[in-house]
């Protein structure tokens, strides 16, 4: 076998993607044959182990670490004329582009020089403001991933942390009454006022820490796949795998001019990127804005849950149909990878790992997001509590 399916084997976790396997460690079968959809792919013939990356068999096939399976559309019967980077999603609905996202060493994601801690950023909104405290407190050996389904946030990111805001800032202009346009020009203030003011710190520093951070256009779930994303309505921080309930802000007829649509995006668990990190890297905190589906994320980070320090999440359902956490006790989940509530157990917005109670003490964390800034004394005390508890929330 050219390629060892993961989860063809038990004990692999988690199951997702084909990976390169050591010598030997692959299940003997017949010559391999090439796959009806894309010929490129190698299958086992019918009396190897199951194939999960051949799209006439349902793509990446396999159970997900929680016991989930991975919840791909149904196969689509026919060949596909996509070839190289050109893919067909496995239900046949929509054409893509396999694009590079992490470069790979020896298997493991492939860090820029320096790295010692990795922050998770799971929707980032239009800025992603909670990594620019991250970076300010650890400016030197962090590195952010970043998820945000939203194509518009995305690829506002990408233009914002473009290189030439740092050469040309006055090209780009915001928000600021400060910012005007006259007759095509910038009415323009210094260049100091351009960053504190048309700019802002929060946009600023992704042009700062731009060699330091990773973005995907995904939504983080608890399975690997495609999803309708709904994009929001006149407000980008409120887009979801779920529609809105009937009766909120955004189903009034009123909003309706402003409703965005929806977007066919790709959903894949954390713990799939996550099992590329170098073993060495410390995992400093798990920020959750996904409206709606936080519950799902934290069950996708699957055993790299309890290797995160600090984790902050709304948990709020409230606006959206079908969105309960029914199927998922976060709150368990969480409790079992050693994380205590900060602040009133009910309203909380961030636990803490009791296994990492040294590195609190020693001040050695970040835990906190834009909106979501607990200080140290709440952070100890929640530490010493989940201590004389045991670690049960």
């Amino acid at each position: 076998c050219p390629v060892c399916p993961v989860g063809s084997k038990p004990g692999l976790d988690p199951p997702q993607g084909p990976r390169r396997a050591p010598e030997g460690a692959c299940p003997k079968c017949d010559e391999p044959q090439d796959c009806p959809v894309v010929k490129a792919l190698k299958c086992p013939p019918a009396n190897g182990p199951k194939c999960p990356i051949c799209p006439e068999a349902g793509a990446a096939s396999g159970r997900a670490a929680d016991g989930e399976g991975t919840g791909l559309p149904a196969p689509r019967h026919g060949v596909s004329r996509a070839q190289g980077p050109l893919v067909e999603t496995p239900d046949g609905q929509h054409l893509g582009l396999v694009q590079p996202l992490y470069e790979l060493e020896n298997g493991q994601i492939k860090l820029p020089q320096g790295i010692k801690r990795i922050a998770v950023d799971v929707g980032t909104s239009l800025y992603s403001p909670s990594s620019a405290g991250w970076f300010k407190r650890f400016p030197q050996d962090m590195m952010v991933l970043m998820f945000e389904p939203n194509k518009f946030s995305h690829s506002l990111i990408a233009y914002t942390s473009h290189p030439t805001m740092a050469m040309h800032p006055k090209r780009f202009v915001f928000f600021s009454q400060q910012c005007k346009m006259y007759d095509g020009k910038v009415v323009g203030p210094s260049l100091v006022t351009w960053y504190t003011h048309c700019m802002n710190t929060t946009y600023g520093h992704l042009v700062r820490n731009r060699k330091h951070m990773v973005i995907a256009n995904a939504a983080m779930t608890d399975q690997n796949g495609f999803a309708s994303f709904n994009l929001g309505v006149g407000d980008p921080g409120v887009g979801s795998l779920y529609d809105f309930k009937p009766g909120t802000q955004w189903t009034e007829a009123s909003a309706q001019h402003e409703n965005w649509g929806k977007a066919h995006v790709p959903k894949i668990r954390l713990d799939s990127v996550l099992q590329y990190l170098p073993e060495d890297v410390t995992l400093e905190v798990l920020k959750i804005d996904a409206q709606g589906h936080d519950a799902e994320v934290v069950a996708g980070a699957g055993k790299y849950l309890s290797r995160f320090k600090c984790l902050v999440g709304e948990f709020d359902t409230t606006a959206y149909q079908g969105a309960d956490n029914k199927n998922f006790n976060y709150r368990e989940l969480l409790s079992n990878s050693g994380f205590h509530p900060v602040g009133n157990a009910k309203e909380t917005t961030a636990y803490v790992n009791i296994n990492h109670a040294e590195a609190f003490e020693n001040k050695d964390y970040v835990c906190k997001a834009y909106d979501y800034k607990p200080n140290h004394k709440m952070i100890m005390e929640a530490v010493k509590r989940g201590i004389e508890k045991g670690g049960k929330a």
